[in-house]
């Protein structure tokens, strides 16, 4: 190769790119993710059902995150009009997977601290025991907190 000789005996690198091989290594990068969320969930699964304490509340929230996926992708393919799925959109696996269970946390607490709030008088429910004004109660005092992290998150 004279080219190489008129280097001075210099290096040289070669790149070379091909799509099949991005796309083999791209699948490979989704499997090793996908191994990653299932793990997330079961981990988060298990946190909401060792802090509950309830496999009924724990089963309802993972479920409410898992359908916020088919929505998301039918805005995305259906609204948006968009048909590429890359490795970035993966992402958002996790940032739904961790924003929903922190409103789960939140509203969980906040239901927890309706009869405690009633005990020492402060504003909560007229009727602790009742589930509709405790329900009310709940959402209203959990809903600040969970826009703001929500979108402190996203």
């Amino acid at each position: 190769a004279p080219e190489l000789k008129k280097m001075g005996g210099k290096s040289v690198d070669v790149i070379w790119r091909q799509w099949d091989v991005y796309k083999d290594e791209e699948n490979v990068q989704l499997l090793k993710d996908a191994y990653l969320a299932i793990g997330s969930f079961c981990t988060v699964f298990l946190l909401l059902w060792l802090v509950t304490g309830s496999l009924f509340i724990t089963v309802g929230g993972m479920t409410g995150i898992l359908l916020a996926f088919p929505v998301a992708f039918f805005y995305y393919r259906a609204m948006a009009n968009l048909e590429w799925v890359g490795l970035l959109h993966v992402i958002g696996l996790f940032l739904i997977l961790g924003i929903g269970a922190d409103d789960i946390f939140v509203v969980w607490e906040s239901w927890q601290q309706a009869p405690a709030g009633a005990e020492v008088g402060g504003d909560a429910p007229e009727e602790p025991d009742s589930l509709i004004p405790r329900l009310a109660w709940t959402m209203q005092k959990s809903s600040g907190a969970m826009a703001a992290t929500s979108l402190t998150t996203a």
